[in-house]
């Protein structure tokens, strides 16, 4: 795994940089500017075809303020409600850690917070729906990269099961994981390891980021169950 991005420079040039700056953050950071890159078009694309109001495209910039803003407290809330024993035992840490988010969480309230936001400028449900939903798509996929290569713990059940023969041209790591060097240090020791990342999962998980599917920290799923069913 690459916590930091030093970690993936490291790994393709044989370096030995320890920066920092972590994987999860910065790939989310440029998945935010990919998504604004969709958002625009699809409004430019929209108002020339007289779908929307002229100058709808300049409120680009507004629209992705509002929608930041109103997912923010959804991230937190739904991870609270995931993980309400835990919050009943110390609600401060939970609430101003940093840590733990929910994706549906912010989906939500990021998508009441566009639809009330662009209803105001005059921008109907139906397109507001069709202009987010390519950056949506967009947003998930890379945000389950920036999970799978960090390692933040939000990978499946403990998968034990060989690998399928019709799997077979996949590598062994699709099908079941350990994910070493993760960014939350979970499980093991790694011996001779050094350095802030040296631990490794007792069993392989399911990696489900791979799958796009929600995880086993964030709740189940009526595919990974599938998955884990072959």
């Amino acid at each position: 795994m690459f916590p930091y991005l030093s970690d993936l420079f490291n790994y393709f040039f044989g370096t030995n940089l320890v920066i920092p700056l972590y994987t999860y953050t910065n790939i989310l950071f440029l998945d935010l500017i990919a998504a604004s890159c969709i958002i625009y078009v699809e409004l430019k694309r929209k108002e020339t075809c007289g779908q929307i109001p002229i100058s709808s495209k300049k409120l680009i910039w507004k629209i992705c303020a509002v929608i930041f803003l109103a997912c923010m407290p959804g991230l937190k809330l739904f991870h609270i409600l995931d993980h309400w024993q835990y919050f009943v035992k110390d609600p401060s840490r939970m609430l101003l850690s940093f840590n733990g988010i929910s994706i549906y969480g912010g989906l939500l309230f990021g998508i009441v917070g566009a639809v009330t936001y662009m209803s105001h400028k005059k921008i109907t449900h139906p397109h507001t729906f069709d202009i987010a939903a390519t950056s949506i798509l967009l947003g998930y996929a890379i945000g389950r990269c920036a999970c799978q290569l960090s390692g933040d713990g939000c990978w499946g059940i403990v998968n034990l099961k060989p690998q399928p023969d019709w799997l077979a041209f996949l590598p062994d790591w699709v099908w079941s994981f350990r994910y070493p060097h993760n960014g939350i240090n979970a499980g093991y020791p790694i011996p001779g390891c050094e350095g802030a990342h040296c631990m490794i999962l007792p069993r392989p998980v399911f990696p489900t980021p791979i799958y796009g599917i929600k995880c086993k920290t964030c709740g189940a799923t009526t595919l990974r169950r599938i998955v884990s069913t072959i």
